[in-house]
């Protein structure tokens, strides 16, 4: 076992500097440029706010730097996320018992929220579409037909 905390220099070895020799060794610096990069430009896209969630939960730990508290981790979040659905969650951001996990909830919310709306209002279209279907070809069925030739007959 090693019985002297020290470098073969006479320097006492500190965690950072164990930390930074073991970070150097195994994960060079432009990877770790590379992680921050895509935080930066982590955008949820096609993904589920979940998928999303874990994904910047992962890439936030090469990124610690760019936020310095609770409120700028959730702006971060929100940031990734559609201008609208962005505008309405900052709102719930100024709760004080807010934080990552219940604004990823609350968004989860949102995001249902709406998603309902829209199958209701694509429902709604489709049964008005169907109704007037239906209404014209009823209609066009209890017309009367005229046989041809017989307009003059009353002349």
């Amino acid at each position: 076992m090693c019985k002297d905390r020290r470098a073969l220099g006479g320097v006492p070895v500190t965690w950072e500097m164990f930390k930074t020799a073991i970070l150097e060794r195994f994960f060079p610096r432009d990877m770790r440029e590379t992680k921050v990069e895509e935080f930066i430009n982590l955008k949820q896209g096609s993904m589920k706010v979940r998928e999303y969630y874990l994904k910047f939960v992962k890439l936030f730990r090469y990124a610690t730097s760019l936020v310095s508290n609770n409120t700028d981790e959730m702006s971060r979040f929100l940031t990734g996320h559609s201008k609208d659905l962005d505008e309405e969650c900052r709102e719930a951001m100024r709760h004080d018992s807010m934080d990552l996990s219940r604004i990823m909830v609350h968004v989860q919310q949102v995001e249902e929220s709406r998603k309902r709306k829209h199958t209701r209002a694509g429902n709604r279209s489709r049964q008005a579409e169907e109704n007037f279907s239906r209404r014209s070809t009823t209609e066009i069925k209890d017309k009367p037909k005229f046989k041809k030739g017989l307009s003059h007959q009353g002349e």
